[in-house]
């Protein structure tokens, strides 16, 4: 598997400096490469790991449960109770009625700032008990209702335009880019070709009713025509648009040189990119400007957290992260890694197994869970954040969990394999190999040390979030100033 995903990083990294990529476009303006390059990716490791070709989640539902998210987002429609606003939130929908949207939940901190959130779902989970949450999934639905209503089909031009651009990424990707995925490729183009008229028409009258001062998403740099088209709407409006980090960053926020020159390359980024740090800054380079802004939810959640002593047994309490599905480590190196260190510890220890959130408990783990006293953990039973506080060692592969032990002052423990040079800088806690590679780290710093200032401020930002986001508003967007 990192074999894989090693030949097709470097193959979209060699795709995006071709050069004319950007020239293939949709009637907006938006470029057919940057619709596509994050989901083309995914479907070109899958093709060849022999998994199921799935270019997007929509097409898989049943068709009651589509006719019914439709009409919720027409009902739900942003353009009922329009009017004027400071900043416009959009943002996925995470089935937290409290918290709808970690990323852009800091603004509620803000109430002299009138606000919209627009929430999304790609799973066509409703939200209608959320009092004042409009749908931004309404520009995309009701693009597609009046499409099909005047059975709007592109014309021989944009027929053209598509094969052309085929024609090019074959080129450039030989046997990458198999028929099968060609001609799904072909499909979702003139799909997109056949909405962005409406879409952008949409999109453009709402912006111009609401008039925000500056629009903040939960992601969208990654790749996605929708974002996209908003982007480059908002630049030639003059509204400023950001985005917020919510996890580790890797291809998706870092392109090819020779592209990130071309002056149409930036229409369709936000000109911000919220970072949780210094390093995140530097390895970014698909906006004008990042700004190190820490993490709000993980700040706020930490006002909540429980201390809790030392284990009365006197075990050392030994966190592991999975990796969920399907798991990067090869041949469940991790775990087999991990089981080899614990079975020669010479200090006491009680393992918790903290399951992704697409996982259940799995037989991949049998040698952690042989442990006395060892336990899973999911989503629904503890907070990520009480754990990381409770435990005193930490180990993972490419999680993010891995930055935020940081923010605890706990050096996390990261599994070395091909991968984890793609998502991980080799200054982020303690790396190892194998079992005894492990063993040895844990025995050598225990009792745990805590991380040193450097170390942390290398990868979280200095200040709070409230203070970071006061002097972003008051410096880059204006009045009201805030304090």
């Amino acid at each position: 598997m990192e074999e894989l995903i090693k030949e097709r990083n470097r193959i979209i990294w060699e795709t995006d400096n071709t050069p004319g990529i950007l020239d293939y476009c949709f009637p907006d303006g938006t470029s057919f490469w940057l619709a596509i390059r994050l989901e083309l990716k995914f479907t070109m490791i899958n093709s060849r790991a022999n998994k199921e070709v799935n270019w997007d989640s929509r097409i898989h539902f049943s068709r009651w449960k589509f006719y019914r998210y439709l009409l919720f987002s027409f009902w739900k429609s942003p353009f009922l109770f329009a009017g004027k606003t400071d900043v416009l939130r959009i943002a996925n929908w995470e089935k937290n009625p409290e918290c709808p949207n970690r990323m852009t939940q800091f603004l509620t901190e803000y109430p002299q700032l009138s606000q919209v959130q627009l929430l999304y779902s790609q799973s066509m989970d409703r939200f209608g008990h959320l009092p004042g949450h409009r749908s931004f999934d309404y520009f995309y639905y009701a693009s597609l209702f009046w499409a099909r209503i005047f059975r709007r089909r592109p014309n021989a031009a944009a027929e053209n335009e598509v094969a052309a651009f085929i024609g090019l990424l074959k080129q450039k990707m030989g046997d990458w880019l198999t028929p099968e995925i060609a001609d799904t490729l072909r499909r979702k183009l003139l799909q997109i070709h056949q909405l962005v008229p409406g879409y952008t028409k949409r999109i453009q009258k709402y912006l111009n009713r609401v008039k925000p001062k500056l629009v903040v998403v939960s992601e969208g740099n990654n790749g996605d025509w929708q974002k996209g088209s908003l982007f480059k709407i908002c630049r030639e409006s003059g509204i400023p648009t950001v985005e917020v980090q919510h996890g580790t960053v890797g291809i998706g926020m870092k392109y090819g040189e020779e592209l990130v020159k071309d002056s149409k390359f930036k229409q369709h980024k936000t000109n911000y990119f919220f970072t949780f740090g210094m390093y995140h800054s530097q390895i970014v380079n698909a906006v004008d400007e990042c700004v190190e802004f820490g993490h709000y939810f993980l700040e706020k959640s930490l006002e909540n957290i429980t201390r809790i002593g030392p284990d009365p047994e006197g075990r050392v309490r030994i966190l592991f992260i999975g990796e969920g599905i399907p798991y990067t480590a090869k041949d469940n190196g991790l775990v087999l890694a991990v089981s080899a260190a614990l079975e020669q510890l010479h200090f006491p220890f009680q393992v918790t197994v903290r399951l992704h959130p697409t996982e259940e408990p799995n037989a991949r783990y049998a040698e952690l869970m042989k442990f006395e006293g060892a336990r899973y953990s999911q989503v629904e039973d503890d907070n990520i954040y009480q754990l990381i506080s409770d435990h005193e060692i930490i180990i993972g592969h490419i999680s993010t969990v891995l930055f935020e032990a940081l923010y605890f002052n706990k050096e996390p423990y990261v599994f070395e394999d091909d991968y984890t040079y793609f998502a991980l800088p080799e200054g982020l806690g303690l790396w190892f190999k194998n079992g005894t590679e492990l063993r040895g780290l844990m025995e050598l710093n225990f009792p745990p040390k805590p991380v040193h200032d450097e170390v942390k401020r290398l990868f979280w930002a200095k200040g709070t979030t409230r203070e970071n986001f006061t002097k972003f508003w008051n410096e880059k967007v204006g009045k009201p100033i805030l304090n």
